[in-house]
């Protein structure tokens, strides 16, 4: 576990801030799919969503290990082309909520067919707060510095700020429960971390 890593309770503790308790804490072990931490990171934010006026997007069968969710997402997404590129990722999201479709892929087909809107930015703690403050989760890519071409998605899910302290919370995609990352020296499983940039995915009006 790394250092960052605590226990849900203890966010009581924290001075000020806010954190989306009900998002999902799925992780990449539960399919067996290579290189699937996309697909992961969308199932907890579709997860979240499915509770909150969007059944859905999410079988109630389902809803304890996200299996089924993420391994259409892992289609839709087109990791099973490799890792799972930003543009796909909201791609994929789109496809799944947006859409009533059949997917062939060793799962019961979704009936979506909702209006949600995805978008990407630059990051910045503020737009982080921003978009938990509206209550949506977020996906956040980031990767190793001491090595570029380990990327990874995680699940932006809270943040606290204090005495010039910015932290923001996450789902990591590894079922570690709250991970806490300095935002402006993000450290993670043994290793500093960039934040490349926010993908957003919400209900549109």
């Amino acid at each position: 576990m790394p250092l960052s890593y605590q226990k849900e309770e203890q966010f009581s503790a924290l001075s000020y801030g806010k954190v989306l308790s009900d998002v999902p804490d799925y992780n990449t072990f539960t399919t067996n799919l290579p290189n699937n931490c996309g697909p992961v990171a969308g199932a907890n934010i579709l997860g979240y969503w499915a509770k909150h006026g969007y059944p859905t997007l999410q079988y109630p069968y389902d809803q304890w290990d996200g299996w089924d969710l993420t391994t259409c997402l892992y289609q839709d997404m087109y990791t099973c082309l490799g890792f799972t590129m930003s543009n796909y990722f909201r791609s994929g999201i789109l496809l799944h909520a947006n859409t009533a479709h059949t997917n062939p892929y060793s799962h019961n087909p979704y009936p979506c067919h909702y209006h949600f809107s995805a978008g990407v930015s630059s990051p910045s703690f503020y737009s982080f707060c921003t978009e938990v403050d509206y209550n949506r989760p977020l996906a956040v890519l980031i990767y190793w510095q001491q090595n570029l071409l380990r990327w990874h998605w995680i699940t932006g899910i809270g943040y606290s700020s204090y005495a010039g302290n910015q932290t923001i919370i996450v789902r990591s995609d590894w079922g570690w429960g709250y991970v806490y990352l300095n935002y402006n020296a993000p450290y993670l499983d043994n290793g500093y971390v960039n934040i490349y940039c926010f993908d957003y995915v919400y209900p549109a009006p």
